[in-house]
């Protein structure tokens, strides 16, 4: 139920917020591309409206909404779905915007998705610095979708361990970066 109301949510505030034609330039290949995105998303992040720890010990809430400094007030709110929709299309935004601004080659719709899997995972600054954007955009595919199991280990305790979680989901992003 959620998820419907995401995916129709996303699209209008988009265009409300942003205004039609510019809330196209969100969309890399039509409502169905954007749709499956979403589904992917939500069945990665899962749906939560309120505060919980992610597997790295980290405050999430939403749609793997990672609370960030200044937004404390998250970790005592219960969100409605209103507010999950917004919170996760802004982070939508966001990975979409780093792939626009640091990608220079031609990316076909799966590479598309699974980037913006990872970048919304990993966040912006960790994918302007990774081998795989430097690959990328040397047109090295097979050894940028090598990358993705690379980005499978949490810090806990001060420790990098392997997430079976991560890893599964690497490998996903993977497939979806090769098809």
């Amino acid at each position: 139920m959620v998820l419907a109301s995401v995916v129709g949510a996303l699209t209008a505030f988009a265009a409300f917020r942003f205004g039609k034609r510019e809330a196209e330039m969100f969309n890399f290949s039509g409502e169905q591309y954007r749709k499956k995105i979403q589904e992917f998303l939500v069945k990665e992040e899962g749906v939560r409206n309120r505060v919980y720890k992610d597997s790295a010990g980290i405050d999430t809430i939403g749609i793997g909404h990672k609370i960030l400094p200044g937004e404390e007030r998250l970790k005592s709110v219960t969100l409605t779905p209103k507010q999950i929709e917004d919170l996760f299309f802004l982070d939508v935004v966001k990975a979409e915007n780093s792939i626009k601004e640091n990608i220079q080659v031609p990316l076909t719709p799966g590479q598309q998705a699974a980037l913006i899997s990872f970048v919304f995972n990993v966040g912006s600054s960790a994918f302007k610095k990774s081998t795989l954007l430097k690959l990328i955009n040397e047109k090295r595919f097979t050894e940028a979708s090598l990358e993705f199991p690379r980005w499978s280990f949490i810090t806990i305790n001060g420790q990098k361990q392997r997430s079976p979680g991560l890893m599964a989901r690497r490998l996903r992003e993977q497939q979806l970066f090769k098809s």
